[in-house]
């Protein structure tokens, strides 16, 4: 497995200034959305996210999230959908588990959401719940994850509006101070290389709940599995099929920022327009007169 790669993402001080500064714009007048308008009220049927227990279920008719898996699982992942380490089955030492088909993905999902969270102990495919050092809870929640953001990748969820990518949305609420201003894409990358055993096996409670994850290179833990969990539950759960909003997501800063600037230059055009006609002449000094003096 190639080494990961952790990306300079922009940290919870970046979120907090790009929120505040439109937070002061709104206390000052301007009329500028205050963030939470812009960025945190994400309105409620423009996302959907659903449980490992809704992928997991069996399919009883056509509109539910485990009829979408079987109809649409071997084009989302010909591969197979990996959870760990992302090269799939090979000869390192990180471990992954393969599902080939929806009918193993169902037959696994949901797991119990008491299971002992740990890294993957093995690696295997098609497993079935009852094999023991697969991850525990967090595994179906990666799952399910990964479903969410594949489904709605591809525009198979059931808005059809046009936003940002769930993948693309950051965490503002709900996860330890580490972890804010990060995307869902990001979570899943560092939950992949966690469960996977990249950084160390968590084969008991007390590694799952210790910050040895370093999310922001600078050589000490800021982070644990355990934390890595609770991010990936909240997303499952944020936009509960489409219906409720639990405001742990927001779109990312550089959004916000591009829509304060725009309203910024609107109204700058519009103040730029009235002072165009607001009955002043203008010095035509420099006209062509006709007879080539000016």
């Amino acid at each position: 497995m190639k080494n990961p790669t952790r990306r300079a993402l922009a940290g919870c001080a970046v979120l907090a200034l790009g929120l505040a500064s439109a937070q002061d714009a709104a206390v000052r007048g301007d009329d500028v959305k205050p963030a939470e308008d812009v960025a945190g009220k994400v309105g409620i049927d423009a996302f959907h996210t659903y449980s490992q227990r809704a992928w997991g279920d069996m399919c009883m008719g056509t509109d539910a999230p485990s009829c979408w898996r079987d109809t649409h699982f071997a084009a989302l992942f010909p591969m197979g959908l990996v959870i760990g380490d992302t090269d799939g089955l090979d000869t390192d030492d990180a471990h992954a588990l393969v599902f080939e088909t929806p009918e193993a993905l169902g037959e696994f999902l949901p797991l119990a959401d008491d299971a002992d969270v740990t890294s993957l102990q093995q690696s295997l495919t098609n497993p079935a719940p009852t094999e023991r050092g697969l991850g525990g809870a967090m595994t179906g929640e990666l799952i399910a994850a990964k479903l969410n953001v594949a489904f709605d990748q591809r525009g198979l969820m059931p808005t059809s509006m046009e936003r940002t990518a769930l993948s693309e949305l950051v965490y503002i609420d709900g996860v330890t101070p580490s972890l804010v201003g990060r995307s869902v894409g990001d979570i899943i990358r560092l939950a992949d290389d966690a469960i996977a055993g990249v950084h160390g096996p968590f084969a008991n409670s007390a590694a799952v709940a210790t910050k040895s994850l370093d999310t922001d290179d600078d050589g000490t833990g800021d982070t644990s599995l355990h934390d890595v969990h609770i991010a990936l539950a909240l997303l499952n759960g944020n936009f509960a099929n489409g219906k409720t909003n639990a405001g742990h997501l927001a779109v990312p800063v550089e959004r916000l920022a591009d829509k304060l600037e725009k309203q910024r230059r609107a109204r700058a055009d519009t103040a730029d327009a009235e002072s165009d006609t607001d009955g002043t002449p203008e010095d035509d000094s420099d006209t062509d007169d006709g007879g080539g003096r000016r």
